[in-house]
């Protein structure tokens, strides 16, 4: 018993202990300020927005809009031009749509002059079978889910990955 004790108690002692490196950092009270993007564009006919704002640092609240940018996106049969609506937020025309296949280029001129871009293509989606919802149980869990299944034939092209959005009474139930 008392072997056990002492192996028990070398045990925790071992675990409670823990190594420390000191963390030496040159902050002198400077952040860089990046640019972050965030956009997208769809087959949907909508308003596609670019959201433009600043990084800041962490004890600091509220978001840093980047306001006052040339904003257009490239695509095969010409370029829409985004409106800023409120600060940091771009907008098309609501009668927008993408092309499946086709490529987009966003550009963006900050007021200061700095420039940026970035492309994209909608990727081809596969033809749709048929989709199935069911309410079912996770085996040997007790737990119940709404589960929806689609039936069709997945695109050899590599990197797929799809986003279905559930509406319920016309309102959008998830948004990621």
């Amino acid at each position: 018993r008392f072997i056990l004790f002492l192996l028990f108690s070398v045990s925790v002692l071992f675990f409670l202990s823990s190594c420390q490196e000191p963390l030496e950092t040159d902050y002198n009270g400077e952040l860089e300020s990046l640019l972050m993007v965030e956009g997208k564009i769809t087959t949907d006919t909508t308003r596609h927005y670019v959201l433009l704002s600043r990084t800041q640092a962490l004890n600091l609240s509220g978001m840093l809009w980047e306001t006052g940018a040339d904003v257009s996106i490239e695509h095969p049969g010409g370029v829409f031009l985004l409106q800023e609506t409120e600060p940091g937020h771009y907008y098309t025309e609501p009668d927008v749509y993408g092309i499946m296949g086709a490529s987009y280029t966003l550009h963006i001129r900050l007021s200061n002059g700095e420039t940026y871009q970035a492309e994209t293509f909608i990727a081809n989606t596969p033809e749709i079978d048929s989709v199935k919802f069911i309410y079912e149980e996770f085996e040997n869990y007790d737990i119940f889910s709404h589960n929806l299944y689609f039936h069709g034939w997945e695109l050899e092209e590599p990197g797929n990955a799809y986003l279905w959005n559930l509406y319920i009474n016309d309102t959008l139930y998830n948004d990621s």
